[in-house]
């Protein structure tokens, strides 16, 4: 059986310059950690992963809980039950969807650690980012994260063209892209012709696991 309790929160904001320099630490200690992982010659990242959230607890389960397929439907209790479970569920609904770190976030923090060029998939256009002499490498992350002016602007129909040949690390939502001669990884939600371009096919968790 699980039990779920909640309670209002009615403890004053943290101050916004304390969140800011706790979020800055956080942020350096996840590119340290990411720095010492194998090298890309270049990411080509998808803009549209800001719209995904790193998976809370991917390919886990707790057991106490009731596992239902998706899809699956289940009446609600009547009365207080019923009232409480509501409660419940906005509560979870606004845990989860605020201030939650993205796909978009973690990709950027993977390319920003791990290589000096990035090309990001911004509607029709591509926009190309590179590492500054001595720039910190959470500098760099923050420029692409914050999607700045980039140093160089093209189509987006020629990201296949920027990871040809290359070690590349690509990470998409549509997994339309198919560069020929590419290498290494890629994280893709949607299937498409990069699942036979030869590259190693990464989940998420993948992702998330490499923080150690």
């Amino acid at each position: 059986m699980a039990h779920s309790y909640t309670l209002d929160d009615t403890r004053a904001p943290l101050p916004a310059a304390t969140v800011e320099r706790v979020c800055a630490l956080l942020e350096r200690e996840v590119v340290r950690r990411l720095s010492g992982a194998s090298r890309f010659d270049v990411a080509v990242l998808d803009a549209d992963l800001a719209g995904l959230t790193v998976p809370a607890a991917e390919s886990r389960a707790a057991r106490a809980l009731v596992s239902l397929p998706r899809g699956s439907t289940q009446p609600l209790p009547q009365g207080e039950v019923r009232a409480d479970l509501g409660r419940i569920g906005k509560d979870l609904y606004q845990y989860f969807t605020a201030g939650r770190t993205t796909l978009w976030d973690l990709a950027v923090w993977h390319a920003a650690a791990r290589t000096d060029e990035v090309a990001v998939v911004r509607r029709e256009e591509l926009w190309h980012y590179r590492r500054r002499e001595g720039e910190q490498r959470t500098d760099f992350a923050a420029r692409v994260r914050g999607l700045t002016e980039p140093q160089g602007r093209g189509r987006a129909v020629d990201a296949e063209q920027v990871a040809q040949g290359r070690e590349v690390l690509l990470a998409l939502v549509q997994g339309d892209l198919a560069p020929s001669g590419a290498a290494r990884s890629v994280y893709r939600l949607l299937p498409g012709p990069v699942d036979s371009c030869g590259l190693e096919q990464l989940a998420a968790g993948d992702l998330v696991a490499a923080l150690g």
